[in-house]
C-alpha cells in the first residue's frame, strides 16, 4: 500500500490542505493520505492542543482516504529531527511504501537538513508547486519522488485564516465549514 504523510501544524487545516490530499488520493498517486500534526512547532509558534488540531482534521478530512494521524502527537515527537522521524514511521508501516508529502519551498531546503543527502536518497517524497519559489535543486524531478507539476496549489496560510478568524471576516473559501463550527465551539484562535 503507497502512503502519503502529509506532515504540518494544521494549525488549523485549511482547503489548502484537504485540496491537496484529496487530489493525491483521487489521481491514486498514493492509496491513502495521513495528515500528521506536528507534536511542537519547530519554529516556536504557539499552536492549539494537538488532539483539537487532529479534530479538526477529522470534521473536515471528508474524503474515505484522507485520515488524521496521531502518530507524532500520541509519541510526544519533539527535536529527533526529520531524518530519524521518517526511520520511526518506516518502522511504524513496515510493509506501506510512505511517500512524504511537501512543498517546493521545503525542497530546496532539505539539503540544508541534518542528514539531508541521506533523505533524499533513502526516502520518497511528494513535491507540491509553489508559486514564487526559485528552483535551484531539481533533485525531486528523479525516481522515486514524485513532482506534482499539474497541481495548483492555493496560496493560502493557516496564519491568514488565523487573522480572518479574529477579525470576524469571511473563511468560507479558505476553511472547511466543520472546521469553522469547531473552532467556534471551542473558542480557539481568539488571541
Amino acid at each position: 500500500m503507497k502512503i502519503g504523510i502529509a506532515g504540518g501544524s494544521f494549525n488549523p487545516p485549511t482547503l489548502a490542505h484537504l485540496r491537496l490530499a484529496n487530489y493525491i488520493v483521487e489521481n491514486n498517486i498514493v492509496d491513502e493520505v495521513l495528515m500528521m500534526p506536528c507534536y511542537k512547532s519547530l519554529y516556536n509558534k504557539g499552536l492549539v492542543d494537538g488532539n483539537k488540531r487532529l479534530d479538526m482534521i477529522a470534521v473536515s478530512a471528508h474524503h474515505p482516504r484522507v485520515k488524521p494521524f496521531d502518530w507524532e502527537i500520541k509519541n510526544k515527537i519533539d527535536g529527533p529531527g526529520t531524518y530519524q522521524i521518517m526511520k520511526m514511521l518506516h518502522e511504524e508501516f513496515p510493509f506501506g511504501e510512505l511517500y512524504f508529502i511537501t512543498g517546493l519551498d521545503n525542497s530546496q531546503k532539505v539539503r540544508t537538513w541534518k542528514n539531508g543527502d541521506k533523505i533524499i536518497d533513502s526516502m520518497k517524497f511528494i513535491i507540491v508547486p509553489r508559486s514564487g519559489i526559485e528552483v535551484t535543486d531539481k533533485w525531486f524531478m528523479n525516481p522515486p519522488h514524485i513532482y506534482l507539476d499539474k497541481y495548483e496549489a492555493d496560496d493560502i496560510s493557516s496564519t491568514k485564516v488565523k487573522q480572518l478568524l479574529k477579525d470576524k471576516a469571511d473563511t468560507s473559501k479558505l476553511l472547511d465549514k466543520w472546521v469553522k463550527d469547531y473552532i467556534i465551539q471551542n473558542e480557539l484562535y481568539k488571541e
